[in-house]
């Protein structure tokens, strides 16, 4: 089969959700966005993208866009009555932990998708896009046994086997994880457990986190989430931290989808016909782009952008940091000035291609001085099995 590669953010899709994004910002406006419907896109791959599902249906202040089949939309606005639901979960459970560790004694700082429902609870449209998986939040590093103690007996139990490992490699593990499903919720003491990851963050960022901390009153209580422009530099720092930056190599198609935008690239077999980390790259960048607008809409002039800047100007590790932020300012029309000049389109690409070519190379030497070895010693013991088989 021909290896075939092709531009990023090109496919017809990719290039709707672009218009989908900056809808009622760009110039074509909802013609524009009309015209890239009736294209003849592939629409179940575009309503497997999590991310940007939420949008394709009536938001506030406008209908639903121009070309969109009746059953995408219904999907749609399935997608934001259950984000709505669930969020509204999660609030009932932000509010049960917040007010067990309160009785504790213990502040925590409640961090990514669980301080944005927090602090945008009274707007229905920001409940209805968030996606999120889990509840996360943060505490100092010297009270974390007391919030565990805590938290365990308030009936929250352990998601994975801690029982078996000894309390150094707990603490190394970076967080403590809890339940499971909707009731997941993770207790947090940094945002990285490895001193290479913190170098993507800024510096001293959990102390800044919980010295930003902000008091919202969530029905009738104190929840404490962090200023706007520390969650923003948090969302960025997150997405261009992830680990999955760097699985994004991976060739391998797989049961189901790991991630949220695995579905979106998981369409006509075109990870096996294309490069499938750039594949990967664009699913996820668009999700944080979509992340973004969501983020931003939502706080409109509560953000302090400059605020935010400054606390990113101590990233010290910034490769990924500049792509991400480069393409917020490339391709998401009214996104605050993060970077003092943005390169091109044409350079962030590169840039980005470089960072796959070498996360390729540590993969395979990662699987040939982790996986020769295995084999070796698999097959040596099939062989002494073999010869006392034989000795038998």
């Amino acid at each position: 089969m021909p290896w075939r590669r092709r531009a990023p953010l090109s496919t017809p899709e990719d290039r709707f959700l672009l218009l989908l994004l900056n809808r009622g910002r760009s110039r074509g406006g909802d013609k524009e966005l009309a015209r890239a419907a009736a294209r003849g896109l592939d629409w179940k791959r575009v309503v497997r993208a999590d991310f940007a599902r939420p949008f394709l249906c009536a938001r506030a202040g406008a209908p639903a866009p121009e070309g969109v089949p009746e059953r995408v939309r219904s999907a749609a606005e399935a997608a934001r009555l259950r984000n709505a639901l669930l969020n509204e979960r999660r609030i009932r459970l932000i509010g049960r932990i917040a007010g067990t560790l309160r009785a504790a004694g213990i502040p925590v700082v409640f961090v990514k998708g669980a301080s944005e429902i927090v602090r945008f609870y009274g707007s229905d449209e920001h409940m209805g896009a968030r996606t999120m998986d889990d509840v996360d939040f943060f505490c100092a590093p010297e009270r974390v046994d007391e919030a565990d103690r805590a938290l365990r007996a308030a009936g929250h139990v352990w998601f994975r086997n801690y029982d078996k490992y000894t309390a150094a490699e707990r603490w190394r593990s970076g967080q403590y994880v809890y339940g499971r499903g909707l009731e997941q919720v993770e207790l947090h003491w940094e945002p990285s457990n490895t001193a290479e990851g913190m170098a993507g963050y800024p510096e001293g960022f959990s102390a800044k986190l919980r010295a930003s901390a902000e008091a919202v009153e969530l029905r009738g209580a104190e929840v404490l989430v962090p200023r706007p422009e520390m969650m923003l530099a948090y969302l960025v720092c997150a997405a261009s931290n992830r680990g999955d930056n760097a699985l994004q190599v991976s060739r391998r198609r797989g049961t189901g989808p790991l991630f949220s935008w695995d579905s979106y690239c998981q369409d006509r077999a075109q990870d096996l016909l294309e490069d499938a980390g750039q594949v990967r790259s664009d699913a996820q960048q668009l999700a944080f782009l979509f992340r973004l607008r969501a983020f931003m809409d939502a706080c409109g002039s509560a953000l302090d952008p400059r605020a935010a800047r400054r606390a990113l100007d101590t990233v010290r590790d910034r490769r990924l940091l500049d792509i991400y932020l480069g393409l917020a300012a490339r391709l998401l029309e009214g996104c605050p000035p993060l970077l003092s000049s943005a390169p091109s389109l044409e350079e962030l690409f590169r840039r980005r291609a470089e960072f796959i070519a070498r996360e390729k190379r540590k993969a395979v030497r990662y699987r040939i001085v982790r996986g020769i070895p295995r084999r070796l010693g698999a097959a040596a013991g099939r062989a002494l099995g073999f010869v006392r088989r034989l000795g038998s």
